[in-house]
């Protein structure tokens, strides 16, 4: 039987071995190409979705905030403390979003009034109410801020500073919450809850003075 040179038989272990190892490059080639395209496609479609409503969110934010310390400051002269204003203002909230939720909850067909004034003229505040991101265990995050803004108003008027400041800082991290389950989950933007978030700044600003 005829039998191959060693050089040959070298030679061919080393050109297939090549080969195996192009193909494993180029295998590995396509999936990075691939990965790196997807992640560039899902990239541009988050940037195209989610950067406006950020600007957007933003923006109400930082007019809440003016418009909050505004007349905060203007009923400082009724010596009004702004510490109360902004919570009765929390509260004042809530308690509309609670009504606006029961209405949804009673009557699909119910229209929230809109207001242009928060700077959006299209707000979202019926889909985010009807959403399941605006209920914990069932009950709405409107009727636990009710609830919430009631109790800071009496730690607040019993000069309990360290109750008063607990509560606010939770109501911090909750609007947090809300605020990323409006832009990255709901895609839409509540009014009432990003006043919230302005007001629970403003609250815990006074608290820490």
């Amino acid at each position: 039987m005829y039998d191959m040179p060693n050089d040959a038989r070298w030679w061919n272990t080393i050109s297939r071995r090549v080969r195996e190892r192009e193909a494993r490059r180029l295998i590995l080639h396509n999936k990075i190409r691939r990965a790196v395209f997807h992640s560039n496609s899902v990239a541009e479609f988050l940037g195209a979705q989610i950067a406006p409503i950020v600007g957007e969110f933003f923006k109400m934010l930082t007019g809440s905030l003016f418009a909050f310390w505004i007349i905060a400051l203007a009923l400082k002269f009724l010596h009004a403390k702004p510490v109360y204003t902004f919570t009765v203002f929390g509260l004042m909230y809530s308690l509309q979003a609670a009504y606006y939720k029961y209405r949804l909850s009673r009557d699909p067909a119910y229209k929230i009034p809109k207001c242009k004034c928060a700077g959006r003229s299209n707000d979202g505040t019926e889909t985010v109410l009807r959403s399941n991101q605006s209920s914990f265990l069932s009950v709405p995050y409107s009727v636990l801020g009710t609830l919430l803004y009631f109790t800071l108003l009496l730690a607040i008027r019993f000069h309990q500073a360290n109750a008063a400041i607990l509560l606010a800082s939770c109501a911090i991290v909750v609007s947090a919450y809300l605020s990323y389950a409006m832009i990255a989950r709901i895609g839409s933007l509540c009014v009432n809850c990003v006043n919230m978030s302005a007001l629970n700044l403003l609250i815990l600003l006074q608290l820490v003075r």
